[in-house]
């Protein structure tokens, strides 16, 4: 079941402190920093199946830093996989900044800090997974952090067309076990794979 959450449903002195419980609780304890706390615009789509969530999020500006007191007091180590719609935003862990642009699929690391920086509106689709899933499938993914597949390669590709397929089919109304059954994690999980033949690693890890 599709659950949706808006900030348009709360009196501006409350939008902002909404989303940022609604961030909290859907990804991970953070702050979330920006000017716009009383005209912040929000929209998340939620919906889960099985032990992973998908999401589809759209905000204006704003910058999120997980600390390592965030870690001692939430416990959650998730990994994510991001594909953005709309926008561009700078993130940063395990001692890389990278640039995601629109079509590039993030991998982020709940259970390490980072920093999320959106300088302008953004809209993404997310995928959380558990951290055993992945490792089952690739032993190195407690490095993977902070990696971005480019829009322009064969694995960003295929993994952002499976984040949006899996999306349009959960707001059709697809029921889980049938995404299941279709393979949308699983199919995840190998695009997640290909990190370890990306040409191009050593650049999305690292370049702008």
């Amino acid at each position: 079941m599709m659950q949706v959450f808006d900030t348009r449903d709360q009196g501006a002195p409350h939008r902002f402190g909404f989303w940022h419980d609604i961030v909290c609780r859907t990804y991970a304890r953070c702050d979330g920093m920006t000017d716009e706390r009383t005209r912040f615009i929000g929209r998340a789509e939620l919906c889960d199946f099985g032990s992973a969530q998908m999401t589809q999020v759209a905000s204006g500006p704003i910058e999120y830093l997980r600390s390592a007191s965030d870690l001692r007091r939430d416990q959650r180590d998730d990994m994510f996989l991001a594909v953005m719609l709309n926008g561009d935003a700078l993130f940063t862990q395990n001692d890389r900044s990278v640039r995601q642009r629109p079509g590039d699929v993030l991998i982020y690391d709940s259970g390490r800090p980072y920093r999320f920086r959106f300088e302008t509106a953004k809209e993404a689709i997310l995928l959380r997974v558990s951290r055993a899933a992945l490792q089952s499938r690739l032993l190195a993914a407690d490095g993977l952090g902070g990696t971005v597949l480019r829009a322009d390669g064969p694995c960003g590709a295929m993994a952002a067309g499976l984040l949006r397929n899996g999306m349009e089919m959960a707001r059709a109304g697809a029921r889980m076990d049938l995404l299941r059954r279709f393979g949308i994690r699983a199919d995840l999980l190998n695009a997640a794979e290909c990190v370890a033949a990306e040409p191009a690693l050593a650049a999305s890890r690292s370049g702008f």
